[in-house]
């Protein structure tokens, strides 16, 4: 959870970037954008309604994804994985980044388990990488 001082600041830096005509967003690390940047904006999301529901599973038994989004409509409810990745994404990967095969494997093992939501056990209806950094391959 962010502080009103530490959104204050970030989103500061974030304007002050912008305003510079920098990749503010390929500049954040993977905790900022993760908790702060995504958590604001399924915060704001669920307040205009535009889902029903959110959670940070990012830890230990994470299972491969960070948050579950739960999007409802008049056909039903669906859950959504989020991976969350800062750096980039490469063929390879490197200590700079990760390897597109580990992100792909790590996305995939998310089908494989069940989750608790709102006191309901669920399983994920898909799985979205969200990336604030390039994917070269």
């Amino acid at each position: 959870m962010t502080t009103g001082k530490t959104r204050r600041g970030l989103i500061g830096d974030i304007t002050s970037a912008v305003a510079q005509g920098t990749d503010w967003l390929g500049q954040l690390t993977e905790d900022i954008f993760r908790d702060q940047v995504l958590g604001d904006l399924f915060s704001k999301m669920k307040r205009a309604g535009d889902i029903s529901g959110y959670r940070l599973v990012h830890g230990r038994n994470e299972h491969g994804v960070d948050w579950i989004v739960q999007d409802s409509s008049k056909l039903g409810s669906r859950y959504i994985g989020i991976q969350a990745k800062s750096r980039c994404i490469t063929k390879q990967g490197d200590y700079r980044s990760d390897s597109a095969l580990s992100v792909k494997q790590q996305c995939e093992s998310a089908y494989n388990h069940t989750f608790e939501f709102d006191g309901v056990t669920i399983r994920l209806d898909i799985v979205e990488l969200w990336i604030s950094a390039h994917i070269t391959e």
